[in-house]
């Protein structure tokens, strides 16, 4: 159909109950008989490590592979928790996972999580970052949620590191995914606050001026952009102003698309379509679109799930609106064998 590629995820992960300080596996995989195994081995992690490398082996070429830490148990959460470095039997694992990935000719995601531990994982992932997004190469990704009052400043910090280091920045961006665990106060105060938020990072990334960085300002540092969203007017916009630069001959940073596979197909379709008609030679660009999926124990996929659908609430006006545009479709093409 003209996706460039799939998203995949390992589901297994953690999440904190904000209010009460407490973590809650969403997977029983892994035990705790870590008596009966080599003090270094630790049995959580190595689960994860197992099952992330697992799934490095299904993506290929152009594909993306998601990285939960939280996946790999308590270790790496109380670690997350106390900002602290992660043990070396994880962050060892997680070379490997990177090194095997980059060898598929794959890049990584590094999810974002709760803020509870979210400061500990952009630490692991600008490390990573430095260490594989060299040479104007992307290979790693970082996650920024939208509804966060913070996350501008966090991105504009990240930015900074990224310049100075001389590493290009992964930005994956997302409005956000965790609004029911998470402290009221660390989330904007309305949907519409989101929305401009989201829409005025990406538009500040792909035109390569925001904050300090910019026009007659820092040279913006280099970097890559990846919407992950269900918004059809954020999608639409983006690939509007990508293609004005374009068209225009001026620097923009490039930018891609994604959808949870099931979810917004509808916006995965229209931005596939938009590259069909506008691959003319006009200077506009052709959209490159990803589904993402997630795959592991039912055990682990029904809480994934769970918090997508508690995440999507508005994907029942989007049923409508698809099964709407499917109709006019279905009677387009009868009309069509009867002309």
């Amino acid at each position: 159909m003209g996706f460039k590629g799939v998203i995949l995820t390992y589901a297994r992960e953690i999440v904190v109950d904000a209010s009460k300080e407490v973590s809650e596996s969403s997977t029983t995989a892994a035990t705790t008989e870590a008596s009966s195994l080599e003090a270094e081995q630790n049995p959580d992690i190595e689960a994860w490590r197992q099952g992330v490398l697992e799934t490095v082996e299904m993506v290929g070429n152009g594909d993306i592979l998601a990285l939960k830490l939280t996946g790999a148990g308590e270790p790496a959460m109380r670690a997350l928790l106390a900002k602290e470095p992660l043990p070396e039997e994880m962050m060892l694992a997680l070379e490997q996972i990177c090194k095997r990935a980059v060898e598929r000719q794959a890049r990584i995601f590094i999810d974002a999580e709760q803020q509870s531990v979210q400061p500990g994982i952009d630490d692991v992932a600008l490390g990573l970052m430095e260490k594989f997004n060299v040479d104007g190469k992307v290979a790693v990704f970082n996650t920024y949620q939208a509804y966060l009052k913070i996350t501008p400043a966090t991105l504009l910090a990240h930015l900074d590191i990224a310049d100075k280091k001389k590493f290009t920045l992964g930005v994956k961006l997302v409005r956000g995914a965790y609004i029911n665990s998470e402290p009221r106060g660390v989330i904007n105060e309305t949907k519409a606050d989101t929305d401009v938020s989201y829409d005025a990072i990406a538009q500040g990334v792909i035109k390569r001026d925001l904050g300090p960085f910019g026009k007659g300002k820092r040279p913006f540092p280099s970097a890559d952009l990846f919407l992950a969203t269900h918004n059809k007017e954020s999608a639409l916009m983006a690939s509007k102003w990508s293609n004005e630069l374009v068209a225009a001959g001026l620097p923009a940073t490039k930018v891609q698309y994604g959808q949870l596979l099931g979810m917004a197909d509808g916006v995965s379709c229209r931005l596939l379509q938009m590259g069909c008609v506008e691959t003319d030679g006009s200077g506009k660009v052709s959209p490159e679109v990803f589904k993402c999926l997630s795959w592991g124990t039912l055990g682990d996929c029904l809480s994934y799930l769970l918090r997508r659908a508690e995440e999507n609430q508005d994907a029942v006006g989007r049923t409508r609106e698809e099964y709407l545009q499917l109709r006019r479709e279905l009677f387009h093409r009868i009309r069509n064998i009867f002309v």
